[in-house]
This record gives structure tokens, C-alpha cells and sequence, in this order.
């Protein structure tokens, strides 16, 4: 029975291999070369092709799927490419409406993690609403169920909405008009909900913000209960083609309280408050788990910060429409030792998960009436040269350390504005009145720094102006 069971899996491993073999000169997950070597000065579309190889799945007309196979296959992809001068933003809208790739020219780093070998899994498990789960990664809006809805492997509709050398867009669409009889788990509905989701990906010229608005329209006549999340899988810093996070790898956000659904600790602390502090740090993550923001989002910004070399990815958004933020890992040292070649159904890989939903949990449902509509705006950028977070808004991002000397404060102000090569001028203020002026260019691969004194007694002010117009503010005295 043991040389029975050993001459199996020898079959198997000699399987992998061969299947796993692809041509040298085919590269996957490649959303670089094809890049402007040259500058832009302003903005560029373009469409390309993109490959991406994968644990084969045989997908039912209804996104149903059976079970997956032993073999690695190739996907292509049709890609539209947004791109400036400091960044450059991939999109897909045949796998879900998704933004696969966010790439800084400046540092050199994606922003968005990318599976190198997908692997379906969960099968017949009821955790998600086909019954199954291939996860390719990058952001994407999820819709109209929980759990990466109905849409996350489904084509979209899409259309260039604007192509000049000021700005780029897409827009992308999908309704759901689908009702599925047979294979969807009870807890998810299976019928059509008859609402649109509109997604228009944007990029300016100048500026290291990718984005992406959002509008959900009812379009029948009845109400329509919905869930809307945008995922995103965070690997901020990383080397193209190898993305991932690591044990640098900090959630930054100024939450903070979160609740536990499923405890990353085993800890047993189920539906129990805790401090985010608890479980910022990818290391802290022993087992995949849930939090949820509690008791909903309090700021309108998080992000995850790779401490490795001081880069991190923000999103920015007004989160009273999107107050919900779920975060979730596969837990730190199943993600970071997997063998993406070798995992056969084992769906564990090393990025950190972050949701923003309309509702604050999962199966909790909002509602849309006859003809209604519900629209917003979500920021995306990546900062250099922060190594901590304060406060961010869709301007810009700033830490401030502080450290008492006698009857003093001593602030080191870090900014990393998201327009580089323009100049800013900060302003520290105390009671009013302006006691500091710092004039600076920004910079696009790394923070400006100031240090100001102020009295122990003073809560200061801190305002960045562009042109005379007030950017960003953050005050002290109402954080």
C-alpha cells in the first residue's frame, strides 16, 4: 500500500511538471515591457495582452464548475493600459471589471498583487456564490452579493470614454439580469436584482491618483436589496512579477476599534471588540481570519505600508457612503510559504485583503428604490518615503512624530503629496496664527520633511497649499 501510494504521487509531482513547463520567452503577469521608455508629458492609453497561468477549472455556462484539474493552463487576456508619467494602471474587464496592475515609475514597484499560478478552490464548500473561487488578485468591485459577488470572473462591458493628453478613461458596466436555478448556496440570492454597476477607471495627467468612480442605478421597478464591496489585494512595494506582501507589511489606517468574526489569533474572541493595534502587522496574522471595522469605518482613508522600503498603497474615499471595511489574510506563514507551482486546489497565497462595502458586514443588505441610484468616488495612489501614517486624504498623506523636550514639542512633519514635480507650500499653525512656512517641490520617489517646535500646550494645524488652494488639512486638535 506505501509503494502503491508513493508511486501516486510520484505520478502527480512528474504531472505538475511537465504541465508547469511553458515556453522561456512567454512571460506571465507581464504588465511592464510594454511601458513608455520615453516621457509622456501628459497621458496614454493603449490595449495589449496579457497571460496568466492558472490550475485548469472547467467553468459551467452558469460560472458553476465542478472540480478543477491537474494541470496548469495559460489565459490571455485583452488589457487596456492607463499610464503617465508616474504611474501605470492595467485593467481587465473581461475577468471581472478589474484593475489587475498599479505600477510606480519612480520607485520601480507594483502596488497590486498578481497570482503567479491561480488555483480554484473551495469547491461545493458554500463560501462564495458560484460555489468556487479562482483568485487572480488586483482591485475589482464586487456585486450584488457578498464574498466576491456574482461578477469576479465575469466579462464586463467597456467603452473609452476619454482619451486625450489630459486624461484617460474607461468605463465599464455590468448589469445583473441573471437569475441561476441550480449550484448557488442558499445564504447568497440567486435572483436577479435588475441593478447596474457603472466603474469608470480614470488617470490624470501629472498625478500618481488612479480613479475609480462608481454608480450603482436600479434599473426596475421594484426595490432591489444589494450588497456592493470593492476588494482589494494590497502587496504595496513589490517587484514586478513577484508580488507579494511580507513580514514588512503593516495595515495603516487611523481605525480604531475593529470587531472579530473570525479570530487570525484562534484566540476564541469571536464577535468581541478589540484594538486594531492587535492585528495591524501581517506577522500577527496566524491563521486566515475576519475583522471588521467597528462600529464602521471612522476615516475616509487606510492603506497597507511595506516597511522594507517605505511604500505604501492608499485608498481614499468618503466612507459615510462606504462605511464598511472588512479585512481578511490568509494568514502570515501559510501565505508566505506556498508553492505557487505546486498548490493544487490549495487557494493560500501572500497579499493582505481589504474590503469597502456599502453596508458594514458581509450578509447585511442595502437597498435601492425604483429608479434609484448611488454614486461615489474611490482614490488610489502609492506614496514613498512615509514610513507611518497620520492622516491622508485624496491630495496627499502625512505622518507626524512628535517628542516632548521640556516646555516644547518637536513635530517631524513627513508629506508625500500625490502631484510631483509641483510646488507646495506647507503652513503649521497655532491658535490661528501661522508660525511656520516651508515652500517645497514634491518629489515622486520620496517624502518632503520638515521640523517644527511648537509650545506643549498648543495643538497645531497643518495645511498644504498648491497654487494658493488649500490641499490637504490636518488638525490636530480634531483627530
Amino acid at each position: 500500500m506505501k509503494k502503491t501510494m508513493f508511486l501516486l504521487f510520484a505520478l502527480l509531482y512528474l504531472c505538475a511538471s511537465s504541465c508547469s513547463k511553458t515556453d522561456s520567452s512567454v512571460k506571465y503577469n507581464d504588465f511592464y515591457s510594454y511601458l513608455s521608455k520615453k516621457p509622456i508629458n501628459g497621458t496614454r492609453l493603449h490595449k495589449q495582452k496579457v497571460l496568466w497561468r492558472h490550475w485548469d477549472v472547467k467553468v459551467n455556462p452558469d460560472y458553476t464548475a465542478a472540480e478543477g484539474e491537474y494541470k496548469i493552463v495559460e489565459q490571455k487576456y485583452d488589457a487596456i493600459v492607463l499610464e503617465n508619467d508616474y504611474i501605470a494602471v492595467t485593467l481587465l474587464p473581461g475577468y471581472g471589471g478589474r484593475m489587475i496592475s498599479c505600477y510606480n515609475k519612480s520607485t520601480g514597484h507594483e502596488q497590486l498583487y498578481q497570482n503567479p499560478v491561480g488555483t480554484p478552490f473551495a469547491f461545493g464548500a458554500g463560501s462564495f456564490y458560484y460555489d468556487w473561487l479562482l483568485v487572480y488578485g488586483g482591485l475589482f468591485p464586487t456585486f450584488p452579493e457578498p464574498e466576491h459577488g456574482k461578477t469576479w470572473l465575469v466579462p464586463w462591458k467597456y467603452e473609452i470614454t476619454e482619451n486625450s493628453s489630459e486624461r484617460v478613461s474607461v468605463q465599464m458596466s455590468y448589469t445583473d439580469d441573471k437569475t441561476y436555478e441550480t449550484g448557488i448556496p442558499q445564504k447568497f440570492n440567486n435572483k436577479a436584482t435588475g441593478i447596474t454597476c457603472i466603474v469608470t477607471y480614470r488617470l490624470e495627467k501629472g498625478s500618481t491618483t488612479a480613479r475609480m468612480d462608481i454608480s450603482l442605478v436600479n434599473n426596475g421597478d421594484n426595490k432591489a436589496d444589494y450588497e456592493y464591496w470593492t476588494c482589494i489585494t494590497f502587496a504595496p512595494g513589490s517587484t514586478p512579477g513577484d508580488t507579494k506582501t511580507t513580514a514588512d507589511a503593516r495595515i495603516v489606517s487611523a481605525q480604531d476599534n475593529v470587531i472579530v468574526d473570525i479570530s487570525p489569533s484562534g484566540s476564541g474572541d469571536y464577535d468581541k471588540v478589540v484594538s486594531m493595534d492587535k492585528y495591524d502587522d501581517f506577522t500577527e496574522w496566524e491563521y486566515q481570519g475576519i475583522l471588521y471595522a467597528h462600529p464602521k469605518m471612522s476615516h475616509d482613508w487606510y492603506g497597507v505600508l511595506n516597511r522594507g522600503n517605505n511604500e505604501a498603497f492608499i485608498r481614499v474615499a468618503d466612507n459615510s457612503i462606504t462605511k464598511g471595511l472588512k479585512m481578511w489574510t490568509w494568514g502570515y506563514e501559510q501565505s508566505i510559504s506556498v508553492n505557487e507551482d505546486n498548490s493544487f486546489l490549495t487557494g493560500a497565497r501572500p497579499y493582505i485583503e481589504l474590503w469597502s462595502g456599502v453596508t458594514d458586514r458581509f450578509f447585511k443588505k442595502q437597498t435601492l428604490g425604483p429608479g434609484e441610484s448611488l454614486s461615489w468616488s474611490e482614490f488610489y495612489y502609492s506614496t514613498a518615503g512615509l514610513d507611518d501614517f497620520t492622516y491622508a486624504c485624496e491630495n496627499g498623506a502625512l505622518f507626524v512624530n512628535t517628542e516632548k523636550k521640556n516646555d516644547k514639542t518637536v513635530k517631524e512633519i513627513k508629506i508625500f503629496m500625490t502631484q510631483p514635480d509641483k510646488k507646495y507650500r506647507l503652513a503649521v499653525e497655532t491658535d490661528n496664527n501661522e508660525i511656520i512656512s516651508h515652500e517645497f517641490v514634491q518629489q515622486s520617489d520620496k517624502a518632503e520633511s520638515i521640523t517644527v517646535e511648537v509650545a506643549n500646550d498648543k495643538n497645531s494645524t497643518i495645511r498644504i497649499y498648491q497654487n494658493n488652494k488649500v490641499q490637504l488639512v490636518y488638525d490636530e486638535g480634531a483627530s
